[in-house]
This record gives C-alpha cells, sequence and structure tokens, in this order.
C-alpha cells in the first residue's frame, strides 16, 4: 500500500505532519516545492535531512516571505523573470552559488536544485532559530552559504571548528568555560541587550531574556519540583 502525504511526512520525521503539509502547499512554496519535484530534488526529502525538519520549514516559508521584499533576492519563477543579461544567463557560478539575473541571490534557483548550497540552507534553518532569524532579516545573506564562501570549512574536524568559532567572537578556546568579547550590554533583568563582536568587523545584538524552566522537575533525586532559571537568546540582530 502507497504511503498517504502524512505518513511519508512522518517517515521523513516531521513531527507534525499535518501542519508540514500546509506550510508545504502555501502559496509562498508551492511553486518552489513543485519545481524541485519535477527536477528530482524533493524538498520534503532535503528538510528531511536536517537536524529538526519542522523548524527549518517553517523558517523557510518566512524566508521566502521575507525574499519578497528584499532587492538582491530573486524568488520568482524563471518564466516571469525578464530576459536576464548575456552576461549572467546561466545564473551559476560554477560552485554552486545561484546567482539571479541581476548578480544577487536566486533563492528559488537555490531550493530547487540539489546543492551543497540548498543543503547548508536547510542545515542552518533546521538547527538554529536565532540563525534562521538572521537570515530572514538579512535573505541575501542567504548566499554567503555558497561554495565559495565555505570551501574548506566543513571538512574541519570538530576540534578546529570550535577553535575557530570561539576566537571569531574574542572567547579563549583553552579557557574551561569559553566567554565571548562583550563589546556592551543594555537593559536590565529578565532582559538584556548585548553587542557581540566578530574580528572581521562584524557585530550582532543579541536579545537575552531571563525566564523559567518548565515543567517544574526535580533538579535533584528526590528533590521537590522546582522551575529553575533560564537564559534564552531570543533574538539576534546584525547591526
Amino acid at each position: 500500500m502507497r504511503a498517504t502525504p502524512t505518513q511519508e511526512l512522518l517517515r521523513l520525521g516531521f513531527t507534525d505532519a499535518g501542519r508540514a503539509q500546509q506550510l508545504l502547499g502555501d502559496p509562498v512554496l508551492a511553486d518552489v516545492v513543485a519545481r524541485a519535484e519535477e527536477a528530482g530534488a524533493s524538498l520534503p526529502a532535503a528538510l528531511g535531512e536536517v537536524p529538526d525538519p519542522d523548524l527549518a520549514l517553517l523558517t523557510l516559508l518566512r524566508l521566502v516571505e521575507a525574499a519578497a521584499d528584499d532587492d538582491g533576492v530573486t524568488t520568482a519563477p524563471a518564466s516571469s523573470r525578464r530576459e536576464p543579461d548575456p552576461a549572467h544567463r546561466d545564473g551559476d557560478s560554477g560552485n554552486g552559488c545561484q546567482n539571479g539575473p541581476d548578480g544577487g541571490v536566486d533563492l528559488a534557483r537555490i531550493l530547487t536544485a540539489d546543492t551543497e548550497h540548498r543543503r547548508r540552507l536547510l542545515a542552518v534553518l533546521g538547527a538554529s532559530s536565532a540563525l534562521g532569524d538572521m537570515l530572514v532579516a538579512r535573505p541575501r545573506d542567504v548566499g554567503l552559504l555558497a561554495d565559495e564562501h565555505v570551501d574548506g570549512i566543513l571538512d574541519l574536524p570538530p576540534e578546529e571548528e570550535r577553535r575557530r568559532a570561539l576566537e571569531a567572537v574574542g572567547a579563549d578556546p583553552g579557557a574551561a568555560v569559553p566567554v565571548a568579547t562583550v563589546t556592551g550590554t543594555e537593559g536590565a533583568a529578565p532582559r538584556w541587550e548585548v553587542t557581540l563582536a566578530h574580528h572581521d568587523g562584524r557585530r550582532w545584538r543579541v536579545t537575552v531574556a531571563e525566564g523559567a524552566s518548565h515543567p517544574p522537575r526535580p533538579e535533584s533525586c528526590g528533590g521537590t519540583p522546582a522551575a529553575p532559571r533560564r537564559m534564552d537568546v531570543v533574538a539576534v540582530r546584525q547591526l
């Protein structure tokens, strides 16, 4: 017996298959999903490869919506666009970077081809809501996940990845508890605005909120259930 669409989405790893089916059929994504399927590059199957398919799909919908308002990103089907300049007719740099007719990021083309660029993008969307929010805020940054920007990085051993990531934000990899360099802090409990700086000059404003862990649970064997305090990153904005 052939699996139903809901059963297939559950098999791919979606927790809420009904909601996933609705999002995939949303007018914002429906064309991209259909074109990817026609090209033999199923988008649901690709989403099923990431850590959290449900998160990745929801953030992808938001990203495509946001990209429609970004002049540096193309989201329309090729048939509805003007004819590109011959110099950019291929729209592909040969290294997985899908360029639009004006040299911007062609998000529709990225999502409808089974490339490393698409795999990286979906992996980011399915791994971190904060990073997903950053891309939604600046859709053209999807281009930073092209091969030309990350070549060799994904082949690093975990220890080297950790060292580079910590040093990039001014933290000491050898410290027992590495702490990023904070260039500014505003606000008071239970919410703060923290500014982080990268060694290459990029800066981010991170909103951190203090809350409680739920549901209440014993913090030790035989202990009384409690809701310990926790710190959550609720927003990340590049400055």
